[in-house]
């Protein structure tokens, strides 16, 4: 359902995420833990579409490209893009 490999993503010189990979299947539940700046929120925001990974693959229903509709994510604390409008 869900296959994340070799997940990277650089802020000019920092490292945020690297090197992350995993598959889940139907109905698998999983957890992100870490503490502050492992990069748990940066992962969570490539997986939903809404930050672009540096390299590495993310394939979600056997497609590559993620369709933003299909996956949700509610943070703790929302924050907004400057490119999001509201309906």
């Amino acid at each position: 359902m869900l296959s994340v490999n070799g997940l990277t993503k650089m802020y000019q010189q920092h490292q945020a995420v690297r090197n992350v990979s995993f598959d889940l299947e139907y109905q698998q539940c999983v957890a992100l833990l870490g503490p502050n700046g492992a990069g748990k929120t940066t992962t969570l925001q490539m997986l939903s579409g809404l930050l672009a990974p540096t390299s590495g693959g993310i394939r979600f229903l056997g497609r590559e490209s993620i369709n933003r509709l299909e996956i949700g994510y509610l943070p703790q604390h929302p924050a907004f893009f400057s490119w999001m409008t509201a309906l």
